[in-house]
């Protein structure tokens, strides 16, 4: 799989993807503080969101952006919950102005088109949180993990 550079909010950020990542600006109007990515087959996607700072500790920073999500998800109460939490080591990062980073493993159930049906997406979620700028960057990868039409039996899977 060939990757490709793309620059990102006017070239202050470039980020590395799959050479067929689909920019969705191309398709529908995308706010200024996001970019956002498809898989040109699949569900899954990738957002790139600058936030305002959440002037907080790190933990209920973390809560805060993930129940943000949930709620522009129009999630219902109950149907989404952080899995995991891991601090990104300062050794591990390369963004010198980042005060910390952490890795979250969240997971969602997600109408989309105001379905009755949810679908179950695991959500991997970077946050690097940098005060000097008073912003927090989210960089999420929304992953399916499980299509209602699958269990309900409106699509028939293939395995291959």
């Amino acid at each position: 799989m060939s990757l490709k550079v793309h620059e990102l909010f006017g070239g202050a950020l470039s980020f590395q993807l799959p050479e067929n990542a689909k920019d969705i600006s191309d398709i529908r109007q995308i706010p200024d503080n996001q970019e956002v990515f498809a898989h040109p087959i699949t569900d899954q996607s990738i957002i790139i969101e600058i936030l305002e700072y959440v002037g907080s500790d790190d933990e209920e920073a973390i809560k805060t952006h993930f129940n943000d999500l949930a709620s522009d998800n129009d999630v219902q109460s109950g149907d989404a919950a952080i899995v995991q939490i891991e601090k990104i080591s300062d050794t591990d990062l390369k963004m010198t102005q980042c005060d910390s980073a952490y890795y979250i493993l969240g997971q969602q159930n997600i109408s989309k088109f105001n379905e009755a049906a949810k679908n179950t997406v695991n959500m991997h979620i970077g946050l690097f949180r940098i005060s000097s700028f008073t912003s927090d960057i989210l960089v999420t990868f929304n992953n399916p993990s499980f299509i209602d039409g699958l269990r309900n039996g409106l699509m028939s899977p293939t395995f291959v």
